[in-house]
């Protein structure tokens, strides 16, 4: 069975700082190496979607080790804003390895229905290691990962505690991008749109 993991927090700010921020959490992150805008478009609704690749590096534990090698991960990040309902939708999950470890997450941050200087948000994971293939029979039994001496457990543990364990350092993240932008904003040198926007939200 997978390993499922979820996440509720706040941001105190409102969601135009939190939706601005996100797109450069990854710019400091000491396991992702690369990111790579693969689409970024406007859908029928009006919603900006958003497909980029992301080139992970760092190092395993040795139980985990034998089976990734030295080779990077790649994830597919999915991104939906939905500016009119002021919430986002991020899914991420990896391309490669697949036969080892199927790790996906959603993150939805969403205006606070409260505060409107709040934003609220859940992130779920979800790992499971040695996935059976989709064209195998449903009513087929699980398989069971006891022959691998609870290797498959392992990995599953590792990689949703992993995720989930970055979250006080992801909202770290987070809000110092958000002070970078306020004092950006702030400053007498700063007249873009954004600024203007930010400046009458305030008001």
């Amino acid at each position: 069975m997978p390993r499922n993991l979820q996440h509720n927090g706040m941001y105190f700010h409102p969601f135009e700082l939190v939706s601005t921020a996100l797109w450069d959490k990854y710019e400091q992150h000491k396991f992702v190496k690369s990111v790579e805008v693969l689409s970024r478009n406007v859908d029928g609704h009006g919603r900006l979607c958003s497909t980029r690749l992301l080139t992970m590096e760092g190092k395993l534990p040795s139980y985990i080790r034998p089976f990734f090698g030295s080779k990077p991960l790649y994830l597919l990040e999915e991104v939906v804003v939905d500016a009119k309902k002021r919430s986002i939708e991020v899914k991420t999950s990896n391309i490669n390895f697949t036969s080892i470890l199927a790790c996906s997450s959603i993150s939805r941050y969403h205006s606070s229905r409260e505060n409107f200087f709040q934003t609220e948000y859940t992130i779920s994971v979800s790992a499971e290691a040695f996935p059976r293939p989709l064209d195998e029979s449903a009513n087929e039994a699980p398989r069971s990962k006891g022959s691998w001496f609870g290797i498959g457990q392992k990995i599953e543990s590792f990689a949703a505690n992993k995720l989930l364990g970055n979250v006080k350092e992801g909202e770290d993240v987070i809000n110092g991008i958000i002070d970078r932008i306020t004092t950006n904003c702030l400053s007498a040198s700063s007249k873009s749109w954004f600024c203007s926007r930010f400046a009458s939200s305030r008001s």
